[in-house]
């Protein structure tokens, strides 16, 4: 009897041994995650001419410019861990850059470029007789032109420095005739920007 009492004892602990056991087999460990490159700004809205700058951690060094992407709208480069990018023309444009690790990790940076309007402040003038108003001429991507003068038998229009950012365009009544015209500027943006500027010449 005491023989049955005992085996069955020791059938009870290798039961729960072989319990625990199963257990600690069904533990998953917890899934790490991986290394990954990081921008500081993985995506960038810049006007023509403008340049940005952001900065790439993670992975392992040195870092390299994979895609640099329309080079027609954006120009890149990256000096480190620091990428630069230039907007050169109206559009998007995606770059792709890589770590020195294996296998390779990869982040991408979207640019797009915009293109503001070209204004002209005021949008319109009145001009008596042979006096001159000044209009600024802003926005866009400078040098301006002319594209169209006014009517010449009412007034004539030209830029102080057609260089600046902000440019002032002068129109000058030529006679005592009355009537309207206007000058249409353009700017050096592709595609080009255009503004037209009323005038109202009376005597």
């Amino acid at each position: 009897m005491r023989t049955f009492h005992g085996f069955h004892l020791i059938c009870l602990v290798v039961s729960a041994l072989l319990l625990v056991s199963c257990r600690k087999d069904d533990t998953t460990a917890p899934t790490m995650p991986g290394p990954t490159l990081t921008p500081g700004q993985s995506s960038f809205t810049l006007r023509q001419g403008d340049s940005a700058s952001t900065t790439i951690s993670g992975g392992t060094l040195p870092y390299s410019l994979l895609v640099k992407g329309d080079t027609t709208r954006v120009t890149a480069m990256l000096a480190g861990t620091v990428l630069t990018v230039h907007a050169l023309s109206a559009g998007s444009s995606s770059l792709l850059i890589g770590d020195n690790s294996s296998p390779r990790l990869t982040v991408g940076i979207n640019v797009t470029v915009s293109i503001p309007p070209l204004v002209a402040n005021p949008p319109g003038v009145t001009i008596v007789g042979t006096s001159s108003q000044n209009v600024t001429i802003s926005s866009g991507t400078h040098p301006y032109v002319i594209l169209q003068q006014p009517n010449p038998g009412l007034a004539s229009a030209h830029f102080v420095d057609p260089n600046l950012d902000a440019v002032v365009l002068t129109i000058s009544g030529v006679s005592t005739a009355s009537g309207s015209t206007a000058v249409i500027v353009r700017d050096a943006s592709n595609p080009p920007r255009s503004v037209t500027v009323g005038i109202s010449k009376i005597q």
